[in-house]
């Protein structure tokens, strides 16, 4: 009998010490992190963060926009106009008022030249040539100073028969009188004098119970 042909030994084989293991050759399968699961089961949640955060685009009204413009431009223009009024007023009532402290010192002054006029009869001053001279200078010049007043709005209170008003009356004292109504003004012991509205002293008078 012919005798079994052995295989030959491959020299450059390596030996597999452990017959019962298998060398897989293909590649290990990767794994999925956890972390990337998470990241990709947040991005869902992170878009409705997004959308909750972001509001949507409202569309814009520009007629009501273009009448608020017009709103607070016709505000502005009024409030404007109302300041150069009142400094227009505020001018003008300082150059109406401007003398009232020189003209409150000149009552005086006009008080004795009235009370000088007063004080001397039609009939002493026919007697005395001289004295008749001194007191046609004093009328004269207390008309003077009536017409300086009158240019300044200064005017004279002399309320003879009128109601008081305590607004610019000064009551000194009290009459009974039958014949005129409680209030009336009998007599003016001091005249008063206003510029313009603005009362710088009132009349001191005597009124009727």
């Amino acid at each position: 009998m012919s005798e079994a042909v052995k295989p030959k030994e491959n020299k450059n084989q390596p030996l597999n010490e452990n017959p019962e293991e298998t060398v897989l050759n293909h590649e290990p399968e990767q794994e999925i992190s956890s972390d990337d699961n998470n990241e990709s089961e947040n991005i869902p949640e992170e878009d409705a963060v997004a959308e909750a955060i972001v509001p949507e685009k409202e569309e814009i009204d520009y007629n009501a926009v273009i009448d608020d413009l017009n709103d607070k431009i016709l505000r502005t223009a009024a409030e404007m106009q109302n300041a150069k009024r009142r400094a227009e007023q505020d001018i003008q009532k300082a150059r109406d008022y401007s003398i009232e402290a020189f003209a409150r010192d000149m009552l005086g002054v006009m008080d004795n030249l009235h009370r000088t006029t007063e004080s001397i009869s039609q009939e002493d001053a026919a007697k005395d040539e001289k004295l008749k001279l001194i007191i046609d200078g004093i009328d004269i010049t207390k008309k003077e100073m009536e017409n300086v007043f009158e240019r300044n709005k200064i005017k004279c209170i002399n309320p003879v028969g009128e109601k008081f008003d305590h607004n610019f009356h000064q009551a000194m004292s009290q009459i009974e009188d039958a014949e005129k109504d409680s209030g009336t003004i009998v007599n003016v012991m001091q005249t008063g004098y206003v510029i313009k509205d603005r009362l710088i002293r009132p009349a001191l008078v005597v009124t009727v119970k």
